[in-house]
């Protein structure tokens, strides 16, 4: 299924974009550590552990910070956390649609939830992006009426992507 083989996917190319960063910088044991965590995500996606998969976003985000920290190109650590925020969702998204028991309907159900998940994830991508290349200072209420106003529009994107899409079958 398509969800299983993005949700591995995601949580590699993760795994990767970390290794990658660690590299950069010569960082060989933190490169070790990162392989190790892969791969015992990779174990843990195999054997359910979806508390494994939460604890591993957290550390992914947490040495994507570390990374940061340490100049690394900054696309690297903030695609390794969109991809692991990825992984994160499919997994728990992989146990409700396990649940589904008509075909059509899983695949309707699946292609509603990338229809949503993509865009909102590719937006945060963006906009962290831009965060990081552009330089500017601004005082704390500023930012913090910016950033009311930032997530007031994603949730309407969503709103809207929500609307636009009726749900499939099955799903109130």
């Amino acid at each position: 299924m398509t969800t299983r083989r993005l949700l591995f996917s995601a949580l590699i190319l993760s795994t990767f974009c970390l290794v990658v960063g660690s590299l950069l910088k010569g960082f060989i044991a933190g490169a070790l550590v990162v392989l190790v965590f892969g791969a015992v995500g990779v174990i843990s996606l195999w054997q359910r552990w979806r508390w494994m998969i939460s604890l591993l976003f957290l550390i992914f985000a947490f040495y994507s910070a570390i990374l940061m920290l340490l100049q690394v190109p900054f696309y690297l650590p903030v695609l390794a956390v969109a991809l692991m925020l990825i992984t994160w969702d499919l997994e728990y998204f992989r146990e409700r649609l396990e649940r589904i028991r008509s075909p059509e309907t899983a695949r309707a159900v699946q292609r509603y939830h990338f229809l949503h998940l993509f865009p909102v994830v590719a937006g945060g991508v963006l906009l962290s992006m831009v965060a990081l290349v552009i330089h500017f200072q601004l005082r704390f209420a500023a930012a913090l009426i910016l950033a009311a106003l930032a997530i007031f529009l994603l949730s309407r994107l969503v709103a809207h992507l929500a609307g636009r899409s009726t749900p499939p079958p099955g799903i109130s």
